[in-house]
């Protein structure tokens, strides 16, 4: 599915995608791969978060992240106040 590079936390270097779908993501870079914000990548969720892949549509590279099954929500889910929206 496509998504786009929404946020950046400079401090926990944490990145956060959201997907044509309504999903966002969060995860950890684990190689020295070059994103910016706005850049468009497609992400194949696998059942493991750890063998999901995310390539960067224009560079064609794949990029190695860690994604939590925690930082998965699904964005069309009412958030209610003190539960997550996580799909997992």
């Amino acid at each position: 599915m496509k998504a786009s590079l929404r946020k950046i936390d400079t401090e926990s270097q944490v990145y956060t995608i959201v997907t044509d779908t309504n999903l966002a993501i969060a995860f950890k870079l684990l190689d020295n791969t070059a994103i910016g914000l706005g850049d468009e990548l497609e992400v194949e969720l696998k059942d493991e978060s750890n063998k999901s892949i995310i390539k960067n549509v224009r560079t064609g590279q794949e990029i190695k992240v860690q994604i939590k099954s925690n930082n998965i929500h699904n964005l069309t889910m009412k958030a209610l106040h003190g539960k997550s929206r996580n799909v997992h």
